[in-house]
C-alpha cells in the first residue's frame, strides 16, 4: 500500500532535484524488487539508489534507510546508495541530509 505522505515527500525531493539540474527520476512501486525511490544519474554516468525518509527521529531515519540501502543499490544496478533524511522541522530539501557509507564514499 502506498503511503500519501511518504509519495508526497519524495516528489518533494525530486522536483527540488531537478530544479538544481540534477538528473533524476522516480523509482515505480510495484516491483518485486526493491530498487529504491529515486535514481539519480551523476557525472560520468555514475548512478545512485537514492532512498528518501522523514522520521522525527533522525537515528531512526538513517536506520531504516541504511538497513535497506544495499538491497535497494544492487536491485537498481546502480553504482552507490545515498539516503536522502528529511530533519524534523526541516520541510526544505536544502535542509535535508545525504547520508551514504563511509566505504562507498571513498569510491566516489
Amino acid at each position: 500500500m502506498t503511503n500519501p505522505k511518504g509519495s508526497r515527500h519524495e516528489r518533494t525531493r525530486l522536483d527540488w532535484l531537478r530544479g538544481q539540474g540534477v538528473n533524476v527520476v522516480r523509482v515505480h512501486d510495484g516491483g518485486t524488487r526493491d530498487e529504491g525511490d529515486l535514481r539519480v544519474t551523476g557525472r560520468n554516468s555514475t548512478t545512485y539508489a537514492v532512498q528518501c525518509k522523514a522520521y522525527k527521529n533522525l537515528a531512526d531515519g538513517i536506520n531504516a534507510a541504511m538497513r535497506d540501502l544495499p538491497e535497494q543499490t544492487a536491485n537498481a544496478g546502480a553504482d552507490f546508495g545515498v539516503a536522502l533524511i528529511r530533519r524534523h522541522g526541516k520541510p526544505d530539501p536544502a535542509d535535508d541530509l545525504v547520508v551514504m557509507r563511509l566505504e562507498d564514499f571513498i569510491r566516489t
